[in-house]
C-alpha cells in the first residue's frame, strides 16, 4: 500500500503548477518516505516468510527443497531488481510520468490483492505455517534472571562489545581500513569528485587521509597478526611435558642407556599427483600456447607412512583411498612394521620406538606386535624433523609407489642417520629453553 501512496503523491506533484514549489517539494519528500517504508516492509515480509518456511522445511527434513526455494527466491528478487527500473523508465518515456504513476498504482493494488489471496491459501493449505509455538512464561522468567554475561547481546552496543572481545577484531578492523582506502580513494573516485566540482585541496586531503589509513592498517594488521600467533604458543602444561620428556631422554643418553642406532621412528606425508598446474609462457607472436588440461577441483593424493632407523627405511605403505587413520589402523600398521623388523633387522635384540604424539588418538593405542613384549619399548620424546621432501608429479598410484621406492634408493646412508643423531642436541635445546620452542639454526 505504501507504493500506491507514493505513486499517488508523485501523480499529484506532476499536476501541480510550478508556482507551488514548496508543496511539490513536500509531496516529493513524502513519496520518498513512503517508498522507503515500502522497501522496509518488503524486506520484513520476506524475512518473516523465509523464517516460517525455514522452520517448516527443517522440521520436515527436506533440505534439498529448502536450498531450491532459497535460490529461487533470490533469483526472483534479483530479476525484479533489474527489470523494474527498465519497465518504469519505459512507461515514463512512452506514456508520460503522470499516467505512469497511475499504471504503477493500479499494478500495485492488483498485485497486493493477488498476493494476499495466495498467502491466505498457502497458510490454509499448510497448517504448520499457521501454528505458533507458545513460549513458556517460566522459561522467560528464568532467562530474565540470568546474569548479563550469560545473555546474548542483541543490541548494537552488545554486538560491538562482542566483536571487540574477539582476538581477530584488530586484524578485521585493519583490513576494513585498507579496504576503505582501496575503494573510496582510488583514481576512479577521485576523478568522479573532480567531475562533481570538488576543490583540489579537499581531494588532496582525502588522499592524505587514505595514505594515513593505509599505513595505520598495515601497522595494526601486523601487530594483530603477531598477537594471533600467541594462540599457537605452548601452554605451561605443554612446556612442562616437553621439558620432562627431553630431560629424561637426555639423561638416559648421557648415562649410556640409550643407543641411537636402536631408535625406530616414523613420519607421514601427503603425496600429491595428477595435479595440473596452468602457467603463463612466452611464445613468439602468432604462435599458439601449449595446451594444458583444466585442473580438477580436488587434487589426487595418498597418505604415505614411512618407518626408518639409522640403517635406512624399514617399512612404508600408502593409506588406502577413503580410509581414515585411527588407533586400530595404526596398530595394524605397527604389526606390519614388526614383521618387517623381524625380516630386515634380525640382528637387533631391542627396538626403541619414537613416534609423533600429536594425533589425538595416539594416547589410546591398543596392543600391537611392535609395542608388546620385551624387544621394544616407547621412547618418551618429541617428534623429530620430517625427513620426507617434495615429490615430482606422477600419474597414478602405481607410479607413486615406484617413485617413492626410487626416492628412497637414491638417498645416501647419511640421510637416514642425520635426523636421529641430532636428537640429543634437540633435547638439549628443549631443556635450555625450558620446554618452549627454540629457533632452528
Amino acid at each position: 500500500m505504501t507504493i500506491s501512496l507514493a505513486a499517488t503523491l508523485l501523480a499529484i506533484c506532476f499536476i501541480l503548477p510550478e508556482e507551488v514549489k514548496n508543496l511539490r517539494f513536500a509531496l516529493l519528500i513524502l513519496a520518498l518516505v513512503a517508498k522507503a517504508l515500502s522497501r522496509c516492509s518488503s524486506q520484513s515480509e520476506k524475512m518473516v516468510l523465509t523464517k516460517d518456511w525455514l522452520v517448516i522445511l527443517t522440521e520436515r527434513e527436506d533440505k534439498n527443497s529448502l536450498s531450491e526455494k532459497n535460490s529461487t527466491m533470490s533469483i526472483i528478487d534479483q530479476i525484479t531488481l533489474i527489470i523494474a527500473p527498465i519497465i518504469s523508465g519505459y512507461l515514463c518515456r512512452s506514456i508520460g510520468s503522470f499516467y505512469a504513476c497511475f499504471v504503477m498504482l493500479t499494478w500495485n493494488l492488483v498485485s497486493w490483492v493477488v498476493e494476499r489471496y495466495l498467502l491466505i491459501r498457502l497458510y490454509k493449505d499448510v497448517k504448520e505455517l499457521s501454528m505458533r509455538v507458545h513460549v513458556d512464561k517460566n522459561k522467560l522468567l528464568d532467562a530474565e534472571n540470568q546474569s548479563t554475561e550469560d545473555k546474548v547481546q542483541t543490541s548494537n552496543q552488545g554486538v560491538i562489545r562482542t566483536f571487540c572481545k574477539q582476538k581477530t577484531a584488530p586484524a578485521a578492523m585493519a583490513l576494513a581500513m585498507l579496504y576503505l582506502t582501496v575503494l573510496s580513494f582510488d583514481g576512479v573516485s577521485m576523478s568522479y569528485g573532480r567531475a562533481q566540482g570538488l576543490p583540489e585541496n579537499l581531494i588532496g586531503n582525502l588522499r592524505s587521509m587514505a595514505s594515513v589509513l593505509a599505513m595505520a592498517a598495515a601497522i595494526i594488521y601486523r601487530a594483530a597478526a603477531e598477537e594471533l600467533q600467541e594462540v599457537y604458543l605452548l601452554s605451561d602444561l605443554n612446556k612442562g611435558a616437553r621439558f620432562v620428556a627431553a630431560s629424561g631422554n637426555l639423561e638416559r643418553y648421557d648415562n649410556g642407556n640409550l643407543n641411537l642406532d636402536l631408535i625406530l621412528t616414523d613420519d607421514e606425508k601427503w603425496v600429491l599427483y595428477v595435479n595440473v598446474i596452468r602457467q603463463r609462457e612466452w611464445r613468439p607472436q602468432g604462435e599458439r600456447a601449449t595446451p594444458t588440461a583444466k585442473p580438477g577441483l580436488h587434487p589426487k593424493k595418498v597418505l604415505l607412512y614411512l618407518w626408518w632407523d639409522t640403517e635406512g627405511p624399514v617399512h612404508w605403505e600408502l593409506l588406502p583411498q577413503g580410509q581414515t587413520i585411527t588407533a586400530e589402523v595404526y596398530c595394524e600398521q605397527l604389526d606390519r612394521v614388526a614383521e618387517a623388523l623381524a625380516e630386515k633387522r634380525p640382528h637387533r635384540q631391542q627396538h626403541i620406538f619414537l613416534h609423533d604424539n600429536a594425533p589425538t588418538w595416539m594416547g589410546s593405542l591398543g596392543p600391537s606386535s611392535l609395542l608388546s613384549g620385551s624387544r621394544a619399548y616407547r621412547l618418551q620424546g618429541l617428534p623429530i624433523a620430517s625427513a620426507l621432501a617434495g615429490w615430482k608429479r606422477i600419474c597414478d598410484e602405481d607410479d607413486v609407489r615406484t617413485s617413492i621406492q626410487e626416492w628412497m634408493d637414491s638417498k645416501p646412508a647419511g640421510f637416514w642417520v642425520k635426523g636421529i643423531v641430532e636428537l640429543p642436541n634437540r633435547w638439549t635445546k628443549v631443556v635450555e629453553y625450558e620446554g618452549d620452542y627454540f629457533p632452528d639454526e
